[in-house]
């Protein structure tokens, strides 16, 4: 390294260095009750990758996840209730080989796939839009292109949730502000019968696999 390059990377380092010891926070989450454990995992990565705060500003060190990432989880957050010999097999034969490894570019593959589903949409029906999405989009300080990273995933989010719409009939409740799939929470003892219900778990297990295999089958169109 040069003079100049290396003061650079131990400025670097020690700013690394800082954030680690003093601004880094760990999360803990204790489970007291029988709960969906994919549904968990999903509102704690919405809450604390993208929350307001992070779509600003985030200081803190650690791996940056992309959309891409994001995506992943969400796929096979459904098996995440099974054995990790199960989920490690999951993973491999869903995601890595035929969509991670046959894949130069994934996020911007991942926006193609969701472009490609929204043009697809009969002209007469409307495009849905998650909580999650509008979100994203009232946090962003001017509009953005549907390709930046914040929205590969809220804009995935919503075609997900929009195929579970499909098959639930109606709204759901994917990752709610206080979800009800955990026990305890909310002002009542029971769920507002009018409120939206998470889908069960294998619905969500059902859109996974099939948005797996049409991710799958997009990607390998590509290559030919």
């Amino acid at each position: 390294l040069r003079v100049g390059q290396a003061g650079n990377r131990v400025e670097e380092l020690e700013n690394l260095t800082y954030s680690a010891l003093e601004e880094m926070g760990i999360t803990m989450v204790h489970i007291q009750n029988k709960v969906d454990m994919a549904q968990v995992f999903l509102w704690l990565q919405e809450k604390s990758i993208y929350g307001e705060g992070s779509l600003l500003y985030n200081p803190t060190p650690g791996v940056n996840f992309g959309p891409s990432d994001l995506i992943r989880n969400l796929m096979v957050a459904p098996v995440m209730n099974e054995d990790l010999t199960f989920q490690k097999s999951y993973y491999e034969r869903h995601w890595l080989f035929p969509i991670e490894k046959e894949t130069p570019d994934l996020n911007a593959a991942l926006s193609n796939f969701v472009d490609a589903e929204d043009r697809g949409l009969p002209k007469d029906s409307p495009l849905h839009r998650s909580k999650f999405e509008e979100g994203v989009r009232s946090i962003m300080n001017k509009p953005g292109k549907d390709s930046q990273p914040m929205l590969i995933y809220a804009r995935f989010l919503s075609l997900y949730e929009r195929r579970i719409m499909q098959i639930c009939g109606g709204p759901v409740n994917l990752t709610g502000e206080t979800p009800s799939f955990l026990p305890g929470q909310g002002s009542g003892d029971a769920p507002d019968a009018e409120e939206p219900q998470p889908p069960s778990a294998e619905v969500v297990r059902q859109v996974a696999d099939t948005l797996l295999k049409d991710i799958q089958t997009f990607v390998a169109s590509r290559k030919t």
